[in-house]
Order: C-alpha cells, then sequence, then structure tokens
C-alpha cells in the first residue's frame, strides 16, 4: 500500500511531463502561424483551417480513443501517439504548399495529438485517483501552462533566430525523445486494478439461467443519487441522457471561445499595434496564470462545486475576451499583460473540470469511452473557433464579430454545465454531506 501511495506522484509528474511534451504542438501554434503567413501569403481563413482540421481530428477520435485506452492501456496509446506527433512536426518543417500543410499538421498531427493527449491521460488518472480526478488533472494539466510559458516565447524566438523551419524540427526531437522512454519505462497500472478486472470479467461470463439484472457499479460515500451512480455506465447509455449532452454543449461553447484566443490573438495584438515579441510574450503569459489555477482549481471545485467553479471560469474567461478587445481597438498595450489572467483562469476551467464534471457523472469501467465522446466536443468546438473567426475576418476585415460570438459561448457554456449538475450525482470530496445529500431521485428521473 505504501509503495502504491508512493508511486502515484510517479503519474502525477509522469502526466504532467506527457500534457506538457505534447500540446505545445497545439499551442505554440499562433507563433508559426503568424510566421507562415507572412512567409507564404496565406488568407487566414485557410490557413486557420489547418488548425481546425488539427483540433476537429482530435475532436472525432476521441470517442475511438477512449476505447482503444480502455482497451491497450494507456501506456501504449501515449507512446503510440507521441510517435506519430514527433513525424507530423518533422513534416511540418519540410511544407511548401499549403495542403502539405494540412497533411502533416492538419491530418497526422490530429492523430498524434488525439492519441497521446488528453483522453489517455486523464483515463490513466482516472485509474489511480478514481475519488480526485480533478485535483488529479489539474495538477498534470499544468504541464500544460508550463509549456505555454516556457515554449511560447523560446520557439517565437527560435523562428527569429534559426527560422520557423528548424523551430518544428526540434520541436519533434522534444516530443519524442520526452515522452516516449518515460512512458515505456515508468507507466504502469495500479496493483489492485488487474485483479479486479479478472473479478469483473468473470462475473460477466459466470452462467446463469435466469435474465441477467442490470449491472450495477459499486457506490461511495460522495454518492448524492444511488439509482443513478448504480449504474454501469456505457456510451450508449449515457448517451440516452439528457446530462450527456449538456455536457457535451458546455464544453463545446467554451472551445470556441478559448480557442478562438489562443489561434489569433498574436495577429489580432500585432495588428493593434502591440509588438511581436511582446505578442508571443503575452501569449505565453495565459501558461504562466493557467499554473497555479490548475493547481488549486480541482481542490476549489472539490469545495464550492464543479457548476459554480465552472461559471467563475467562464466569466474570468469572457473578462479576458472584453480586454483583448481594448488592445486591438484602442491605444492600451499595457492590456497586453492583464488580458492573459483572465483568459488563463478561464482556459484551465476546460483541463480541470471536463474530467471531474463526467467522473462525478458518469463514473465506473467505460468511462474511458464515455469520457472520449463528450470530450470530443472540445475538438469540434476548437476546429469551429479557430476556422470560424479566421473566415469572419478575410469577410469583414474585423474580428469583432468573432469576438462577440465567444461572448454568446462563455454564457451558454455556464449555463449548461449548471443543468447538467454533478452536484445531484456525487457531491464534492471537500463538501459537507449535510449540504447536499438530499433527495434528488424526481430531479435526476428527468435527466
Amino acid at each position: 500500500m505504501i509503495a502504491e501511495r508512493g508511486y502515484r506522484w510517479v503519474i502525477l509528474g509522469l502526466g504532467f511531463a506527457n500534457q506538457g511534451l505534447s500540446y505545445p504542438t497545439w499551442y505554440v501554434f499562433p507563433v508559426f502561424f503568424v510566421a507562415l503567413i507572412e512567409e507564404f501569403g496565406w488568407a487566414r481563413g485557410p490557413a486557420a483551417g489547418v488548425f481546425s482540421l488539427f483540433v476537429l481530428l482530435t475532436g472525432i477520435a476521441a470517442p475511438f480513443v477512449g476505447r482503444l485506452t480502455d482497451r491497450w492501456g494507456p501506456r501504449m496509446v501515449i507512446t503510440l501517439g507521441a510517435a506519430v506527433l514527433g513525424l507530423a512536426l518533422a513534416g511540418c518543417s519540410s511544407v511548401t504548399e499549403l495542403w502539405q500543410f494540412y497533411l502533416f499538421y492538419g491530418l497526422v498531427g490530429g492523430i498524434g495529438m488525439s492519441l497521446s493527449g488528453w483522453i489517455s491521460n486523464v483515463t490513466l488518472l482516472s485509474r489511480w485517483f478514481p475519488r480526485s480526478i480533478g485535483a488529479a488533472s489539474g495538477f498534470t494539466s499544468a504541464g500544460i501552462g508550463m509549456a505555454i510559458l516556457v515554449l511560447t516565447p523560446v520557439t517565437q524566438a527560435r523562428i527569429t533566430t534559426v527560422g520557423w523551419r528548424q523551430a518544428y524540427m526540434e520541436l519533434a526531437l522534444l516530443t519524442v525523445l520526452g515522452i516516449i522512454p518515460a512512458n515505456l519505462l515508468l507507466q504502469r497500472s495500479p496493483p489492485r486494478q488487474a485483479s479486479e478486472e479478472a473479478r469483473a470479467h468473470a462475473a460477466r461470463l459466470a452462467p446463469d439461467d435466469r435474465q441477467p439484472a442490470a449491472p450495477r457499479a459499486p457506490v461511495d460515500d460522495l454518492v448524492v443519487d444511488r439509482a443513478w451512480a448504480g449504474r454501469v455506465w456505457t456510451l450508449g447509455l449515457a448517451a440516452q441522457t439528457t446530462r450527456f449532452w449538456l455536457l457535451f454543449v458546455a464544453f463545446f461553447a467554451a472551445a470556441i471561445a478559448v480557442q478562438f484566443v489562443f489561434v489569433h490573438q498574436v495577429a489580432f495584438m500585432v495588428e493593434g499595434g502591440v509588438e511581436r515579441p511582446l505578442a508571443a510574450f503575452s501569449a505565453g503569459l495565459i501558461g504562466l496564470t493557467s499554473i497555479p489555477t490548475k493547481l488549486v482549481g480541482g481542490l476549489v471545485s472539490d469545495r464550492i462545486g464543479r457548476e459554480l467553479t465552472w461559471a467563475i471560469f467562464m466569466a474570468a474567461l469572457a473578462i479576458g475576451l472584453a480586454m483583448l478587445v481594448l488592445i486591438g481597438t484602442g491605444p492600451y498595450p499595457e492590456l497586453a499583460y492583464v488580458f492573459p489572467l483572465f483568459v488563463g483562469v478561464g482556459y484551465s476551467g476546460m483541463s480541470i473540470l471536463t474530467p471531474a464534471m463526467v467522473a462525478d457523472i458518469f463514473r465506473g469501467p467505460n468511462f474511458g469511452a464515455v469520457f472520449g465522446a463528450i470530450a470530443a466536443s472540445t475538438g469540434l468546438g476548437a476546429a469551429s473557433g479557430a476556422w470560424i473567426a479566421g473566415t469572419i475576418y478575410d469577410l469583414t476585415g474585423s474580428y469583432m464579430s468573432a469576438f462577440a460570438l465567444a461572448a454568446v459561448c462563455c454564457v451558454v457554456s455556464a449555463a449548461c454545465g449548471w443543468l447538467a449538475a454533478p452536484r445531484l450525482v456525487r457531491r464534492p470530496p471537500g463538501a459537507p454531506s449535510s449540504r447536499l445529500a438530499t433527495p434528488v431521485a424526481h430531479v435526476t428521473a428527468r435527466l
């Protein structure tokens, strides 16, 4: 038991490194985006479409990655994904045409990111931290924030000094050499998991002439609605519930707003008169803000509830959007140091609360498949946000309509997260049971 508890820190460190080394492919795109459109003269809509294809594939592939991770295990899936991601980045270093960028970054990179990224790592954490998935995922996703903070300005500096082609090749080597050896050597399953899976498999195969009863999952002392939590949720069963689709819409809308900022912020600020190094530094500050938010955000949601924490994060994102508008419409370059603080808080909510909210409602042996299906919404939303914003700019010469759409998405996301009501299935681990343990069967029956 002591060895198992100690090894959890290894798993946390591994998850931190996995996400910190794979997601730079996603979040340093803005600095490559500026360099590429300057060199090749591509229109912003088609060029941003490369990123849209990338994140669209991560969304479409998410349910399949979840099932694959449940079957093969996170170790094999993450290792394979890192290899594919390295191949994609190396290919990006040699592009001369837009279709080649679509092929290497959009298609191959999207597949690699879906395998090595969020779904497989969250599934790994759900096995080691079943009762504290929010705090665990918050800690490991802080690796993304660290990567944004460090690698965004570093990548900009490398592009300036050695060119974007060499910068892409260096990122490919960092991804492959940083992820693959560590996971092959260090990743393993919790000791109890193998025996529990064997007993569950034996129970499913046990002969019984009677009509089998509906499977029941073990419940814990955090459960509020035992009828709901007692079911063994498959993807098919989960997709028949309103809660599933409320979470889907909540994360879809949030991803539209977040990824619009990440993809277009540097270009928007540069057009507004902000110097390019400051624009890249500002993008990196989002990562700095996200690190402490991710470290404590899961613990905060354990105390005050997932829904309220989610609403706070969406409000922070909306405030950051308003500040970004001021940067581009007036002489307010000093806000380049301020708006990342709010956007970083809002962006962090997706990494922390998406797995926690899904786990509170649909926890069980098929979590990877259910989470993968719901998490597909983030890829679809991110693809939509990046492409729509670029197209709006090409048609109108301005991002203002895109900012308005992003603000509406923040409101819709907060409302859907509240209506999904994870608190009515499982109370947050840090909340007193007397506050939430009330009869809710008549409420959840309608969901």
